[in-house]
């Protein structure tokens, strides 16, 4: 198993098992065929060393997790039939026996076991997470036990067992299996809501999520997912469910209009590993930088897999959809200079977002360019570690002492920047936002207040900036 973070807001992993584990800026990432750790500096999105030495832990790791303390990492190697502990400070590694084919590992909510599901001795060993030492032995009623998860509580956990399509529910009190649960597939992964009152499960055989609950351990529904659902998330509210789709046929989709093909190649976002292809459609509003005039509706689905590039065609042609071809020929007659636009629409909108870091009216300014901005570390990563592209777009944020009608008065008051949601052409536009109305939950990196964006066209920087600096005027 492998996986690898991407300087994007979300990556996929092909197993729960082989999802990273974070602890002080790191990211530790099992890679079965190595049989190493790769350790992902977090604030570079690099890996910067692997854990340990090639061999050091056995042929296949199948499974790590993290002390409370964050010091010591825990592997399992299902061929070497053993859980090893790494001291993240020394690099020391201590070994212990393990069942036989040890697949799962996870560490209790109060940190004091480790728990290890062995598949092939159809046991959950669980070892004292300080002394490392085996504490106790708890016997499967099903077959195959490939990983186990600790309710929040700490006083259940529960196992899949990947032959007989079950889950045995262990009562850590008593020590041993009370129930078990048929699931009719294969559970690959399992995650309890924060109050530990369901517990969901990627069903892979059948493309679904079942939902069990634990008052009576039985399942109570079940939520369509994809084909082969490989792994199982819920967020800290207990109000969303992730799934983990790892199964042929899925495929993965990038709006690239802000990039526009010049920023980044979007299909060099490829994963690591076996089979890994990455980016299977890149999607473009033409509307935008392609067309430069913002007077044209047209977009682009463009595909470097023959196969699927003919199943669009054939899409395509099937819903009769077409493009008035004066619509055509002016995004053909843009395109040769979307290169030189999109670099002018970058460099005022760079100068513009730099000054406004030095208004006092703004609580944040957001734009990748800019070191104090959230995701500056991965826009580098993906579009160069030099200068790199950042298109036309840059947002500021007015401070909660600023009311939502004093924002939409300074929008009001700009006249070089107009009203408008859209973005890459010649004429700069602008629009503000009230997030507390639109979501549910603040997002953490953004400061608090009503948020602004900006649309930056090809008007001279000094006449944009003097815009500005006239509307904020208006602001006492």
């Amino acid at each position: 198993m492998s996986t690898r973070l991407f300087p994007t807001a979300a990556f996929a992993t092909a197993a729960l098992l082989s999802a990273p584990l974070h602890a002080a800026g790191y990211a530790y990432v099992p890679n079965e065929g190595s049989a190493n750790i790769s350790v992902i500096d977090l604030a570079s999105n690099k890996v910067v060393k692997t854990l340990p030495a090639e061999g050091a832990l056995g042929k296949k790791i199948q499974g790590i997790a993290l002390d409370k303390a964050g010091k010591r990492l825990f592997v399992v190697d299902a061929d070497g039939d053993s859980i090893s502990a790494i001291d993240l400070a020394s690099g020391k590694i201590s070994t212990q026996p393990a069942g036989k084919g040890p697949e799962g590992v996870e560490r209790s909510p109060d940190g004091k076991w480790i728990a290890v599901c062995a598949e092939a001795s159809n046991e959950a060993l669980l070892f004292d997470a300080a002394s490392f030492k085996l504490d106790k032995r708890i016997a499967m009623q099903g077959e195959n036990p490939e990983h186990c998860v600790f309710s929040p509580d700490g006083k259940w956990l529960v196992a899949g067992n990947e032959d007989t399509h079950d889950i045995d529910v262990i009562d850590l009190t008593q020590g041993k299996s009370v129930k078990l649960i048929k699931v009719d597939g294969a559970a690959r992964g399992m995650g309890f809501t924060p109050d530990g009152k369901k517990l969901y499960v990627a069903n892979e055989g059948k493309g679904v999520v079942e939902v069990v609950d634990t008052a009576r351990w039985e399942i109570v529904g079940s939520i369509t997912s994809a084909l082969r659902t490989a792994g199982i998330a819920v967020s800290a509210d207990g109000k969303r469910v992730y799934a983990a789709n790892g199964g042929a046929g899925v495929r993965c989709a990038l709006d690239n209009t802000w990039g526009a093909g010049l920023a980044f190649n979007a299909f060099d976002l490829a994963h690591q590993g076996e089979g890994g292809q990455g980016v299977d459609l890149t999607i473009h509003a033409l509307t935008k930088y392609p067309s430069g005039g913002g007077d044209v509706l047209m977009g682009a689905i463009v595909t470097r897999d023959p196969a699927l590039h003919i199943r669009l065609k054939l899409t395509h042609m099937r819903l009769g959809l077409g493009v008035g071809m004066n619509d055509v020929e002016a995004v053909l007659r843009a395109l040769p200079s979307v290169a030189l636009r999109y670099a002018a629409h970058d460099r005022a909108t760079r100068a513009l977002a730099r000054w406004c870091t030095t208004r006092p009216e703004f609580a944040q300014v957001l734009h990748p360019a800019l070191e104090t901005s959230p995701g500056h570390a991965h826009w580098k990563a993906l579009c160069g570690e030099a200068e790199g592209r950042a298109a036309g777009l840059f947002s500021v944020v007015f401070p909660e002492r600023y009311s939502c009608a004093q924002v939409d008065a300074f929008c009001d008051a700009l006249r070089l920047f107009r009203l408008g949601y859209s973005w890459g052409g010649p004429v700069s536009l602008v629009v503000p936002y009230n997030l507390a109305q639109a979501r549910q939950a603040w997002p953490a990196h953004l400061a608090r207040g009503t948020l602004v964006r900006f649309s930056v066209g090809l008007e001279a920087v000094e006449d944009l900036q003097a815009d500005l600096a006239q509307a904020l005027a208006r602001l006492s």
